[in-house]
């Protein structure tokens, strides 16, 4: 099988078949790694995530109406940059970033590519476009600035964001529940260093590990059976593990652009060719602020 969009966690090897998924443009040289996000997991059913659906929130925050729905639905997703561009005043570290679906790949994805810390721009013949900025002028400006009161909308869904994805069934789960009531931890930051120290330690990384049988819970068999596995294992198993915490997560699939895979146009721009090969998941928590 291939690494799928639609939330699919498999139970057999991984296959890469060579091709190219998407072409990035971004205005200037990545220092790091680009996540492109594409498939957001809410709930974990038989093998696979759903997708986080938060149309009910919306819906009643904006009153039904249609309109301010979708203008509340761009404010969430654009939050974090627009809380960077307030700290970059003089907007010397925004970017552009253009992503164009490749051949073969239009009509496949139900699911548009999107970076992090971006606001989208626009779409035209299979373009999507981005302001945006990296992760790591990202954190320098948020410690550079004085964090504002959150506004309503933010702490609205602060509460939503706690409801919503800190269920998991413990009894369904009953390894990682133990492992996680053994193992206390205060915070998210605590919680986050024990959930990627066990995973390096119980498991490693191998995209042919044979079969988990049927029957089994994918992610109890991956790292207390099986213990090797690849993206979208650690990624639920890190889901899972982080709600037990109590702390908000979703199942995020997707790809990423190395910064090293960039080269220099003709344009001054920078150029990167994203294949299948690069198709990843991972975890995304929330983190309140």
């Amino acid at each position: 099988v291939t690494l799928r969009e639609d939330g699919h966690v498999s139970r057999g090897n991984r296959h890469v078949l060579g091709q190219d998924v998407a072409a990035v443009k971004v205005s200037e040289q990545p220092e790091q790694t680009i996540y492109l996000r594409q498939f957001t997991g809410g709930s974990y059913g038989a093998d696979a995530w759903q997708p986080a659906d938060e149309t009910a929130f919306l819906e009643e925050q904006a009153s039904w109406n249609p309109e301010t729905q979708k203008e509340l639905e761009q404010y969430l997703n654009e939050l974090a940059y627009r809380k960077a561009c307030e700290a970059d005043q003089g907007g010397n570290r925004g970017r552009w970033m253009a992503v164009k679906m490749l051949a073969g790949h239009q009509n496949e994805s139900r699911y548009g590519m999107s970076p992090y810390i971006s606001a989208f721009r626009g779409e035209g013949e299979d373009v999507r476009q981005f302001s945006w900025y990296s992760l790591e002028d990202y954190y320098e400006l948020m410690r550079e600035a004085s964090y504002p009161d959150m506004d309503l909308p933010e702490e609205t869904y602060l509460h939503y964001v706690y409801e919503q994805y800190t269920h998991v069934d413990r009894e369904r789960f009953p390894g990682l529940s133990r492992l996680c009531q053994e193992n206390p931890v205060s915070g998210w930051e605590e919680a986050a260093d024990f959930i990627v120290k066990t995973l390096h330690s119980q498991a490693s990384y191998s995209q042919t590990p044979g079969v988990i049988p049927a029957g089994e819970e994918i992610p109890e068999y991956f790292l207390f059976e099986k213990k090797q596995g690849y993206c979208v294992h650690f990624a639920t198993t890190a889901v899972l593990m982080y709600r037990m915490y109590g702390i908000p997560a979703r199942y995020v699939a997707g790809y990423i652009a190395p910064a090293a895979g960039f080269s220099a146009g003709e344009d001054g721009n920078w150029n990167s060719v994203v294949q299948d090969r690069l198709a990843h998941a991972w975890p995304e928590i929330y983190v309140d602020g």
